[in-house]
């Protein structure tokens, strides 16, 4: 059974927690697809970007000796508490969970997981998050292909791959035709 199967068992009680991050309709395949790739930052230390419910980092835990995930809405703590009790797969006391932006962040993380994220960074929280991966080994970021409002925002795969390949990355977009393409970048 893959990480998103063992998640989705618990969908009823996880879709009354996770509010945008649920696991129905579009979303659950969204959701399925970005899982699938979290095994790419595998013992490495992980920050999860724009953590949401705090999916991603919990299934990360699986992967990673330590695991951070930040957002600026409250933090998932309940969901943390279910996948203790309930999905011991995963090793949920691990992650730590913060309330903040990137600019926030201390420390240093060998990886980054920024799904659908990284458009919505001002400029401090950009230049922060630039600091924050010129420390990091890998990066994956999903792209959300649409015309952005701000056409200086990093929304197009495009626009990603050459931001971190200007901070020393090199990078491959998986599945670029798909509306929502992910981008790996390694050093």
């Amino acid at each position: 059974m893959n990480d998103f199967e063992v998640i989705e068992q618990h969908k009823k009680e996880l879709n009354k927690m996770a509010g945008y991050q649920s696991l129905k309709g579009k979303r659950s395949g969204l959701l399925r697809g970005q899982i699938a790739e979290i095994p790419f930052v595998k013992g490495l230390s992980v920050l999860d970007v724009g953590c949401n419910a705090g999916l991603h980092s919990l299934v990360a835990s699986k992967y990673c000796p330590s695991v951070t995930g930040i957002d600026i809405y409250d933090t998932p703590f309940e969901i943390q508490s279910y996948f203790q009790k309930h999905i011991p797969v995963f090793h949920p006391e691990i992650v730590q969970f913060v309330k903040g932006k990137v600019i926030d962040v201390k420390g240093s993380f060998e990886a980054v997981l920024a799904f659908n994220v990284l458009y919505h960074l001002d400029k401090r929280n950009l230049h922060r998050m630039t600091d924050i991966l010129k420390g990091a080994q890998r990066i994956l970021v999903q792209a959300r292909v649409k015309v952005a409002k701000d056409q200086n925002s990093l929304h197009l795969p495009e626009k990603i791959v050459r931001y971190l390949e200007d901070i020393g990355f090199h990078c491959v977009v998986k599945n670029p035709k798909s509306s929502r393409p992910f981008v790996l970048g390694e050093k």
